[in-house]
Order: structure tokens, then sequence, then C-alpha cells
């Protein structure tokens, strides 16, 4: 059944996906109908792209259509043939507010290339202010259920979003080099220790975003605190390096510490000493200072 409205963007709709007017053009296709007045320009061109494109016989006339619009040309061609890595490099870009100029020259593509990336499958930037929006659609729905280490897609993006483009920077550069605890400190010298230090502050982020809600947790908690701390990452040091992209490593982990101390207090309500002991070590609760501005729950 044909829905007239189906992927027509709506700004107050919280289950909007970021790629919905690809997915419009898509769906106009498949049943053999074409934009309305209520799609707008953007959509009505894509449309008219795709549309000539599948009707195309020959490379010869792809070439052609392809140079006649090389810029969504451009933009369709990544989003089809590009890493998976390599997508979500270019949408935690967009997540931690580069402009488009920025993203060209860091991803490869044109300015306007990454502009219709973003007009067709990833629309965020007017929903930026909308977390929860962010987390379920744009991120995905995996961060609200558990995101694990293997995750990096989402890791990005978590970081683009909540960091800043300095995490998506370190971010790949930490997976592709990860930093080798040496056998004693004692070996480096002062700079040698603070790059070991700014290091292990990325894998000290993604533990605290990737640790089980539950008991375990709780019980770990003193340990990975003591480990971090003597590591740098947490204390006075850390909050005194300015050049860091992970100042929120100690705020992740006071919201992990807070979920998961509630999951064990639901499972051993019996046991008010463990409630006290438990709500009497938290600071205050933000996921991370970084991200400027007050959020909502749906777009607006």
């Amino acid at each position: 059944m044909f829905h007239s409205l189906q992927y027509v963007p709506s700004p107050h709709d919280a289950d909007q996906e970021p790629g919905h007017r690809w997915l419009r053009c898509l769906y106009l296709l498949e049943h053999r109908r074409s934009p309305t007045p209520d799609d707008d320009a953007l959509t009505h061109s894509a449309y008219a792209f795709v549309r000539d494109w599948r009707r195309c016989c020959n490379d010869a006339q792809r070439e052609q259509l392809a140079r006649a619009q090389p810029e969504l040309a451009d933009a369709v061609k990544f989003y089809q043939t590009a890493s998976f890595m390599r997508r979500a490099e270019v949408e935690a870009r967009l997540l931690a507010r580069q402009s488009d100029e920025s993203i060209a020259g860091l991803c490869a593509l044109s300015p306007a290339a990454v502009r219709l990336y973003h007009e067709f499958f990833f629309d965020v930037r007017p929903y930026l202010q909308a977390e929860f929006y962010i987390f379920a659609k744009a991120i995905g729905p995996k961060v609200l259920s558990g995101v694990t280490c293997d995750d990096h897609d989402l890791l990005l993006k978590m970081a683009g979003y909540a960091l800043g483009a300095a995490a998506v920077d370190q971010l790949p550069a930490y997976w592709a080099d990860p930093p080798v605890w040496p056998v004693s400190l004692a070996q480096l010298d002062g700079p040698a220790l603070e790059t070991l230090q700014s290091k292990l502050r990325i894998p000290a982020w993604i533990l605290v975003l990737t640790m089980p809600i539950n008991a375990a947790t709780v019980a770990r908690l003193p340990a990975i605190r003591q480990l971090l701390a003597q590591a740098g990452v947490l204390g006075k040091a850390a909050a005194g390096n300015k050049n860091s992209p992970f100042p929120a490593v100690q705020e992740a982990l006071a919201c992990r510490a807070f979920q998961s101390e509630l999951e064990e207090l639901a499972l051993h309500a019996a046991r008010p000493s463990r409630a006290e002991a438990s709500f009497s070590v938290h600071e205050p609760i933000r996921f991370a200072n970084s991200c400027p501005g007050d959020r909502q729950a749906v777009p607006a």
C-alpha cells in the first residue's frame, strides 16, 4: 500500500530517519510515483537523478549524467562504495559540528559533496540539540543497549558528538597504534610519560562507555578508578590538561557508576546499607561537558 507522506520530512517526527530524503526517493520509485508538493527541492533533484540513473543503458550514459551533476554523483557514489569506517568518519565529523569545507579537506570529498551527503543520507545538523534523537537514530540504537570495544563506527560517532573533532582525529590513530604499557614507568622521561598519559585517556573513555551495567561493574569500580588515577587519567593532573579532548572520562565514569549501582540496588533492594554507600560517591552527572548547548528529547 502506498502512503503519500512516507519519509516526507517532519521537524517534529522523533522517528525520522537521518536518510529520509534518500529513502523517500527510493520509496517513490518503488511505487512508480513522483514527488509531490510536500517534498522539498532537494528531494525533487535526488529523485530525478536516481530515476535518470536507472534509465541509463551503459557506462557512457552514466558518466554523462555524473558530469552533469558531479556533486550529487560524488555524494551518491561515496554513500554506495565508501568503506564502513570512511562513512562513519564523515558522519562523526558532521556530529562534531565541523564545516563542509573542513570535512571535505579531511575526507577527500568536495564541500558540495559533503553538503549533499548530509542532506540525503545523514540529515542531523538541525537536530544536534536533541540528544536522545541523535543517539537513537543518527548514531544507532545499540548505544542504548550496549556498545562494545569492537563497535568502532559507533564509538567514532559518539566521540564526534560528545567530544568534538579532536576526538575524531585521535580515535583512528589510537586504533591503528594502541599504546603498549611499558615494563617500567621509570624508563620513561617526562615527555614520554605525558604522551602515554594522553594515549591512555582514549582507552579509558572507551572502557567507561563499554562496561556492562550490572553489579559486577560496581565491584570493579574502585580498582578502575585507582588505575585511572595512577595513570593520570583521573584527578587533578587530568583536569589540568587543556590539550586532551577527553576531559569527559570522569563524568562518563560517574554516569556508568550511577547506572550500574542503580542496577545493583534494583536487584538487592533489601540491602539499604548498600544504597546509602552507593549514593555517597557521585559527582554531578553529565555525558560530556564539551558538547555545548541545552539538549532536547526530540527534534524541534
